[in-house]
């Protein structure tokens, strides 16, 4: 009995469609991922026509909806997950089926100069126009940078005969789009502040604080030698190692912490140097106060 019910089961899907103790998983074929040149985001195409794939024959089943497709990330690199969304079904058996979006992969491609030319060539020169001026609307446009770059941002000079040449560097102007932003320090404290610059590189100098906290001895309030001074260094990478020295008017004075108490009155120094050698340097002067007795 067993044997025979499989077969009018099997016998049911043929001639009537399928049975309805169960929908069928209906998957797309036919659609490849396309690559694309880098642009800062996760919008993707996909190439071929789709078409459903498990239907039972004799079903009215369609595929409809409008397919968006999205890139996992927007930076440059091959083989990306391309996601799709938006696929439906349609039809009188529709409701019998469930669909599987397809997973595609495509390539983000970084930019050249190339893509930005518009040249012609003469005597095997090439002659090239406003592309200098297109690939830097592109870089704002895809950094949205408060302070715009501008193509005097990308010269570069080279020398010859004792003559300084200089030209606009429209591959550091693509380097930069590949790249999602201008690297440079944006901590505007830093002595090497690049307010153009929308990706912090870790290259910021560290910078003192100029309100870091100074107290001068005064032994008319408590003892001698409580003279103190509390740095607060400003650096992009806090984290990142940096050596600190300290050196006064006293010779046999030195130390390399951070903060410094029970100090004589006099003058103090410190020099503080990160991994990238910046340098940054304050001075301190403690005042010694004059305790006078009473009347």
């Amino acid at each position: 009995m067993k044997k025979n019910t499989f077969v009018l089961s099997v016998l049911a899907i043929f001639l009537f469609g399928h049975t309805s103790f169960s929908q069928i998983a209906l998957t797309i074929t036919g659609l490849t991922g396309d690559d694309k040149s880098f642009d800062g985001t996760t919008a993707a195409t996909a190439s071929g026509t789709p078409s459903l794939s498990g239907v039972v024959p004799g079903d009215d089943v369609s595929l409809g909806g409008a397919a968006v497709f999205t890139f996992a990330s927007s930076d440059i690199a091959a083989g990306i997950a391309v996601s799709t969304s938006g696929y439906t079904l349609s039809g009188i058996d529709a409701g019998d089926y469930t669909l599987t979006q397809p997973a595609l992969s495509a390539d983000i491609i970084a930019l050249t100069v190339y893509d930005f030319m518009t040249a012609f060539q003469t005597s095997n020169s090439i002659f090239m126009t406003k592309e200098f001026e297109a690939a830097i609307d592109y870089l704002n446009t895809l950094t949205g940078a408060a302070t715009p770059a501008q193509i005097t941002d990308f010269r570069v000079g080279t020398e010859s005969n004792g003559q300084l040449f200089i030209e606009d560097d429209l591959q550091g102007i693509i380097d930069a789009i590949n790249a999602g932003g201008i690297m440079g320090c944006t901590l505007s404290a830093a002595s090497n502040y690049n307010d153009i610059a929308t990706i912090d590189d870790g290259t910021c100098c560290p910078t003192i604080d100029p309100s870091s906290a100074e107290t001068s001895d005064d032994p008319c309030t408590a003892g001698v030698n409580e003279a103190a001074i509390n740095l607060t260094i400003i650096d992009d990478d806090p984290s990142s190692p940096y050596s600190i020295n300290w050196t006064s008017d006293d010779p046999n004075f030195s130390s390399t912490n951070e903060d410094l108490s029970d100090l004589n009155a006099g003058f103090y120094s410190v020099t503080i140097t990160d991994a990238n050698s910046c340098t940054a340097t304050a001075s301190y002067f403690l005042l010694q106060f004059i305790c006078f007795g009473p009347g």
